[in-house]
């Protein structure tokens, strides 16, 4: 991630906060924007800490474009199965499996 990415990140996670705190509701894809953001900006393990205490919420859309982006190595491997295994379960579909099986098989 670049500083102005990791920048960015440090506004968005205190406007969260923020909104949070204030009762208000989040802008349309807000998660799905600051997944992405701190996916980019964290390293995996401390990623998935954030997920594990619900600061990011997984969406279908942030696990489907993370698993298109990653390769098919072993780490790639387990960061897919650990995001696949955090989402909600009315959040995962069959798609999104297949999609991660076959990006294992190349």
């Amino acid at each position: 991630a670049t500083e102005r990415d990791c920048a960015l990140y440090g506004m968005v996670e205190r406007f969260c906060c923020a909104v949070e705190q204030l009762g208000f509701p989040f802008p349309r894809r807000f998660h799905v924007f600051f997944a992405s953001l701190g996916y980019r900006c964290l390293e995996p393990r401390i990623f998935l800490q954030y997920v594990n205490r619900h600061v990011f919420q997984l969406k279908e859309e942030f696990v489907h474009r993370v698993i298109s982006e990653l390769g098919s190595n072993e780490e790639s491997s387990e960061i897919k199965f650990q995001l696949l295994s955090r989402l909600k379960p009315d959040e995962r579909t069959d798609r999104l499996l297949a999609m991660c099986a076959e990006s294992n098989h190349k």
